[in-house]
């Protein structure tokens, strides 16, 4: 008795495969052969293919630089991986051997063992396909640990639904760990960097503002003592100015909501009048660039200090209005009191006043069409391109 394949021609003189078998037996001194022959040529194709998609995927498997297993959870071991944990981390099959079945606590990180079966134990209640990702340390051949990255899908369970074993990747970290921790050391330096710098401005503004309140005790001239007044006024202000960009998380995008009409309080504070101001403050909520809010800021002190000190008399009913609108890609800024008339409205090109003659160059940098109108009071406004 025996069973053999061989190739056999058929009615159309094609070679197809059967699986033959055969009994050898005696009866009345003759030899005879019973045989029996099955068709098994599409089967054999099945098989062929079979082994050649089996092939294609060991080759796949092996040419990843990553670590592809099913994981026993209940027996804490790997039951496949397309390499060995000795070509992934560096051990010997003798150091592999000696470690037993702790081989998984010998190589795992004591910080991340907890970790790891939080993510094993998240596995009982998900649903089929979710993928759940895990970073952790494992130590190398070398004495380092080698950080890594898996993500794992739910593969068997048994008849009681609960999760024999999960089906995973993992791919090596360390290197993306590694510049992760140096930016954030760096970003640590710059941050130590900038505050020293923060205070170091703050000290050099409060010294000059602190010169100039001395220079003003010193002077008999009026006329002196007023031009520093009025430039210890601007350090002032440009001090309110630093501290709130200073504390602006996102410096290249800024809410002037946000950022102006606490300015405009402050720079109003600082400029106390013998009568009560009224301030109307109409912001719409856009975002400028750190250098343009700068520059408005400078400008809207400027435009309030004036209007501070020259718009209202006693007995008047002081308002200010200050307004920054955006329509599309234009914003306006207006500033605008019920005081007297500035001087300086018919010819702003060549003004006397140093306020205005700073207005006036700052709105040309950042590229804004600058007007006074004089009609119940003072009216200027800046339109400029976002």
């Amino acid at each position: 008795h025996s069973i053999i394949e061989i190739p056999v021609i058929n009615k159309d003189g094609l070679p197809v495969q059967y699986l033959m078998t055969g009994v050898r037996f005696e009866s009345e001194n003759r030899i005879y052969l019973l045989g029996v022959g099955i068709d098994v040529d599409e089967q054999k194709k099945i098989d062929d293919a079979l082994k050649e998609n089996m092939y294609l995927i060991e080759r796949i498997l092996w040419s990843t630089p990553n670590l592809i297993y099913i994981y026993d959870i209940n027996h804490n071991e790997n039951v496949y991986s397309n390499r060995l944990v000795t070509d992934f981390l560096g051990y010997t099959a003798e150091q592999i051997k000696s470690f037993g079945s702790k081989l998984f606590k010998n190589i795992v990180h004591p910080d991340d063992e907890g970790k790891i079966r939080l993510h094993h134990e998240k596995f009982q209640n998900i649903e089929e396909n979710t993928v759940l990702e895990v970073e952790y340390r494992m130590k190398h051949a070398d004495g380092n640990w080698h950080w890594l990255k898996s993500r794992d899908v739910l593969f068997i369970r048994d008849k009681k639904t609960s999760v024999l074993q999960i089906l995973g990747f993992s791919e090596d970290i360390t290197a993306r760990k590694e510049s992760d921790e140096k930016i954030v050391s760096l970003l640590r330096e710059k941050e130590m960097l900038l505050n020293e710098v923060h205070h170091r401005i703050k000290n050099y503004m409060n010294t000059i503002h602190g010169l100039i309140a001395i220079q003003v005790e010193i002077s008999k001239e009026p006329s002196v003592i007023s031009v520093l007044d009025s430039t210890a006024t601007r350090v002032r202000n440009m001090m309110d100015l630093y501290n709130k960009l200073y504390r602006v998380t996102d410096i290249n995008n800024i809410s002037v909501a946000g950022y102006l009409p606490p300015l405009i309080d402050e720079i109003i504070e600082n400029l106390p009048l013998h009568i009560p101001v009224k301030t109307i403050k109409k912001i719409d909520d856009f975002v400028l660039e750190v250098k343009t809010l700068q520059t408005m800021g400078i400008i809207i002190n400027e435009l309030l200090t004036n209007s501070m000190k020259h718009a209202f008399r006693k007995n008047s009913e002081a308002v200010i209005t200050v307004s920054l609108t955006r329509e599309e890609n234009r914003a306006t800024l207006l500033v605008q009191d019920n005081g007297v008339n500035i001087n300086d409205a018919d010819n702003f090109k060549n003004p006397d006043g140093f306020g205005l003659q700073l207005v006036g160059m700052l709105a040309e940098q950042i590229g804004g069409g600058f007007r006074i109108e004089k009609d119940n009071g003072t009216r200027v406004s800046i339109d400029f391109n976002l």
